[in-house]
């Protein structure tokens, strides 16, 4: 029968084991014949610092009762235990953070590979082509391979110190084509949102995702990108791109064939059928760095579309939102955005290329060729696109490109300078001719940012382009998309920073648009937010100042949150949209890192009708799902949402609860389920298998991966639960965690006729290697009863005798040590 036993009673079993040599050699001053303070020369290790050696008189141990077996063992003062101890790691006198290491029975160091790679020593070649590496358990033999490496153990403090000469660190990797590198995998990411709302004789019924699909395979990125959308039955989809990619870290190149989105650091990008390489850097052009602000007058589906392409579709709560990693087809294109309340009321803004996110290029270069897609015409256009972007003074970086087709030519010029420590001036200038039209024009466009001191910066941008200036899309013939393309004259923005410590965070915005027929549109953003005390408001305005409906779409939400304790919040919101008022009132808990929900009424005093929303986010591992319901006196809605990501590998099919992006990994940890592990895009969860999905790495550059230990079941022992992955583009990094089952054991030991095992007495293993002492009342504590099922105990002026662990007791998962009972026979009983 199994027994919890208190976690006092272990510790004062364990407290009593270490102290005992201690109170043998103080408690008994004739016992310990010599006090010899040496150094232990015949161990195989380097130097151990502070090694020192105590002779027992085996006579007068006897006669205190104590085992000389036990003197044996403690005459070299203070050392680790033999087996395996989690230890802090110093090099050279700096953390390299904690490593599992092995000691024999004497105590020493047993320096695996494992160990060394925590420490990043490297071993010198050939010494490492001796040893078979194969066999990571072997210790090496630091002495013969750095004879000026020692080794300092502190048992007390659990800590294990190398010094060893510089030239054997690991240096950083510097040259790109040392990261690992390969793997093969194949994925699919989701972000899946349905609405439907009903009332007042009507029903509307509305689903979108955002899908992407590919795989990985010897470097290569293979990617689908697509985004679909069903409002009342009517389906419109787009397939964004269709590409292949890969990095040549030798020549620091990247390689897409494909459906791809043509990258030029002087010009507007284009969408082409074909081939486009480019620097490593330059893919920093690419991507979802947009970001998109508004303010949402209730529960509302939000529509980004660029080039007469939705590219985004999601849902969003009443109030502020910011949707971050929005993707653009064109760099310098505007992004439409279109905001469907669900009581059908319609918002729509352009958000101006500056305003959406950075569009200075990055240091590289491009060179495409392909055939214009999305054009509308089935004799769509080839073209050739290239550019460069580079530095030519230490604060002055300029950019030149060109575009060519039979129908449209264009080439682009910029020049970016660091004006002082804080001031930033980017100019681009553009020309363009359209062969059909028979015309060319010019853009140009100046961008401006200033940090005015440590808590105001303000950015300022302008864009101007003639009557004749033409975009490739713009030549398409494509009747739609023109009508949908407005000409613009010009387009303003700035915006506005600052920060104080009293004050808070204060941000504004403006934009305006010119049509070329005298339209214009104007739209001003404003939020602050602080704290006061406990307490944080949070005001966040936005106004559309065109001439036609001023102020018809006008909004102001205010929100004062106030903590309930360390995860409860009760808010209240005062909102104004086109004219009306709407007071509010909500409370929301963080159930725990897997859940969390909201509850708020709302009452609209002009129409004297109240609502009431709940929503509940939840993240069971391996997504997340979002889920709300509102209910008024008129209208009813409620919305699913659903993303993450799965991964198909060597091993199974394995769930992420995040988007899984160019360079990715599959750890597994023994075959533990539910083991948390730490990763740069959150944290993730094994499966039922021991296996996760780290979505996101660095390519290039460095991901610290950490396994939670507390998450870990108690009769489990992590070797090492942390490290550093360093992978390339695209590949597919493989982790195994090494895990050992262990069964820890707290013996309750008699002898045949019932009488309780004499304290003091020593218990070894079937190698004669220490497993520790007799407590009071027999107790012995057993640290890992699979490895050693069956122990012997000897003691002064008796007969050894030998107890048996049940080995077909599996360990339990929860406990961290069980108790159970033995019987210790004599040895020449054991047969019986």
């Amino acid at each position: 029968m199994r027994l919890r036993m208190p976690a006092r009673r272990l510790r004062g079993a364990r407290l009593r084991l270490a102290l005992f040599p201690l109170a043998c050699a103080l408690d008994m001053p004739e016992a310990s014949a010599n006090d010899l303070d040496e150094r232990d020369t015949s161990s195989t290790s380097p130097s151990v610092v502070g090694a020192r050696r105590v002779e027992f008189d085996p006579d007068m141990l006897k006669s205190r009762g104590i085992d000389p077996k036990l003197a044996e063992y403690f005459r070299e003062a203070p050392r680790f235990t033999v087996g395996h101890h989690v230890v802090s790691l110093r090099v050279n006198g700096r953390s390299t953070g904690r490593a599992t290491a092995r000691f024999d029975e004497h105590g020493s160091l047993c320096i695996e590979r494992a160990l060394l790679d925590v420490a990043k020593v490297v071993i010198p070649a050939t010494h490492a082509a001796a040893g078979d590496a194969s066999e990571v358990s072997s210790c090496v033999d630091l002495r013969s391979v750095m004879p000026r490496a020692s080794i300092e153990l502190d048992p007390a403090r659990g800590q294990v110190s190398l010094l060893v000469p510089t030239d054997a660190l690991r240096r950083p990797k510097q040259d790109v084509s040392a990261y690992s590198r390969g793997g093969t995998a194949a994925l699919l990411n989701y972000e899946v949102i349905g609405l439907n709302s009903w009332g007042e004789g009507r029903r509307s019924r509305y689903a979108s995702a955002n899908t992407e699909v590919g795989f990985n395979t010897g470097d290569w990125i293979i990617r689908s990108r697509g985004v679909a959308s069903a409002t009342d039955g009517r389906l419109r989809s787009e397939v964004l791109d269709t590409f292949a990619q890969r990095s040549f870290s030798d020549r620091r190149a990247v390689v897409q064939l494909g459906e791809i989105n043509v990258v030029n650091p002087a010009l507007a990008g284009a969408q082409v059928t074909g081939m486009q390489l480019m620097s490593e850097q330059a893919l920093a052009m690419q991507g979802g760095d947009s970001a998109v602000e508004g303010v949402a007058p209730s529960q509302a589906r939000v529509e980004v579309r660029q080039d007469g392409v939705l590219v985004y579709s999601t849902v969003v709560p009443a109030g502020p939102f910011v949707l971050n990693n929005i993707p653009r087809v064109n760099r310098r294109a505007n992004l439409d955005v279109t905001v469907v309340g669900n009581g059908g009321e319609v918002q729509r803004f352009v958000v101006t290329p500056v305003m959406a996110g950075p569009v200075a290029p990055s240091v590289g270069y491009s060179l495409a060729v392909g055939k214009a897609r999305n054009t509308g015409r089935a004799d769509s256009p080839w073209l050739i696109s290239g550019g460069w972007s580079g530095p030519m003074r230490r604060s002055v970086i300029v950019s030149g490109g060109a575009m060519l087709s039979s129908d449209y030519h264009a080439i682009g010029v910029g020049v970016g300078t660091q004006l002082g420590a804080n001031t930033q001036l980017q100019l681009d200038a553009t020309g363009s001719r359209a062969v059909r039209e028979d015309v060319s024009g010019l853009q140009a466009t100046l961008t401006l940012s200033h940090r005015l001191s440590e808590h105001w910066s303000f950015a300022l941008s302008d864009l101007r382009q003639s009557p004749g200036y033409r975009q490739l899309l713009d030549t398409s013939g494509n009747n739609a998309i023109d009508a949908r393309r407005t000409r613009y004259r010009d387009q303003s923005s700035a915006s506005l920073s600052w920060s104080a410590p009293g004050f808070g965070n204060l941000s504004a915005g403006f934009s305006r648009t010119v049509l070329f027929q005298g339209a214009a549109t104007r739209r001003a953003l404003a939020s602050w937010g602080t704290r006061f005390g406990r307490a944080s408001v949070s005001l966040s305005a936005e106004w559309m100042l065109s001439r036609v409906r001023r102020g018809a779409n006008n909004s102001i939400y205010l929100n004062v949150s106030v903590p309930l304790g360390e995860s409860r919040r009760l808010g209240a919101t005062v909102r104004r949209y086109a004219g009306e008022s709407r007071y509010g009132a909500s409370f929301s808990e963080q159930v725990n890192e897997f859940a969390s929900y909201r509850a708020g009424v709302e009452y609209r005093p002009d129409g004297r009708r109240r609502s009431l929303t709940t929503a509940a986010s939840v993240l069971p591992r391996y997504f997340q799902l979002d889920a709300s319901y509102t209910r008024d006196t008129r209208n009813s809605n409620y919305s699913l949402g659903l993303r993450g990501g799965l991964v198909l590998h060597e091993q199974g099919l394995t769930a992420s609860p995040y988007a899984v992006r160019d360079t990715f990994g599959v750890l597994s940890v023994g075959d533990a389920a539910g083991i948390r592990i730490a990763t740069p895009s959150g944290p993730v969860w094994t499966d039922s298998r021991g296996y996760a999905v780290l979505p996101q790495l660095s390519p290039y550059g460095k991901s610290s991966i950490e396994v939670a230990t507390d998450s870990l079941p108690k009769n489990i022992d992590i070797h090492n639960g942390a490290t550093v992955v360093e992978a390339a583009r695209g590949a597919v990094a493989r982790l195994d965690f090494a895990v050992k089952k262990t069964r820890r054991v707290l013996v309750l030991a008699r002898t045949p006729d019932a009488r309780v095992l004499p304290f003091g007495a020593t218990v070894t293993d079937e190698h004669g290697e220490l497993v520790g002492v007799v407590q009071g009342d027999g107790e012995i504590f057993v640290p890992n009863a699979l490895a050693t099922p069956r122990l012997r105990v000897s003691d002064v002026g008796a007969a050894d005798c030998e107890l048996v662990i049940d080995p077909d007791e599996s360990a339990e998962p929860g406990v961290y040590y069980e108790s159970a009972e033995a019987v210790c026979r004599p040895v020449e009983d054991r047969a019986r």
